[in-house]
């Protein structure tokens, strides 16, 4: 038997445990060398395990039920960063690139806006080609933006 796996207190005759007065269990002698415990094992007869109530269970997978305390880095979601500039006022609905490295084709759609002052814009373009007006298509963007 190793040292390691020898119990600390040891008495001729069954009895009490003088340190923390728990009922001492005997000692089996008689042990394989194959069945030795190594010293992150232990080992307990039956009749020690009922005297200490101790029970037993498969391993099994599952979620831990306990606060696990860890350290790490934390580092912010690029997908919910935006930082975009409008010439126009308004909002944006949907982002179709939100993460560095994106990869992105001439004529891929970025971002879908509304505003206001677009669908103004486009109501009066529409109504100019439908009146065949050339010079109001041209006359409502200037007036806006020369004023």
């Amino acid at each position: 038997m190793d040292v390691r796996d020898a119990p600390q207190i040891k008495l001729p005759n069954a009895g009490k445990c003088p340190i923390c007065f728990m009922d001492l269990i005997p000692l089996e002698s008689g042990r394989d060398a194959d069945t030795r415990v190594s010293t992150v094992q232990y080992s307990m007869s039956e009749a020690a395990k009922k005297l200490a109530e101790v029970g037993t269970v498969e391993v099994k997978r599952n979620h831990a039920k306990v606060l696990v305390r860890m350290v790490g880095l934390v580092y912010e979601d690029e997908t919910r960063i935006a930082s975009l500039t409008s010439r126009v006022d308004g909002r944006l609905d949907e982002i179709f690139v939100n993460f560095t490295g994106s990869l992105v084709n001439k004529g891929d759609p970025m971002v879908t806006i509304w505003s206001p002052t677009l669908i103004k814009s486009q109501v009066e373009l529409f109504e100019s080609m439908k009146s065949k007006d050339t010079e109001g298509i041209i006359r409502g963007p200037r007036r806006r933006c020369f004023s």
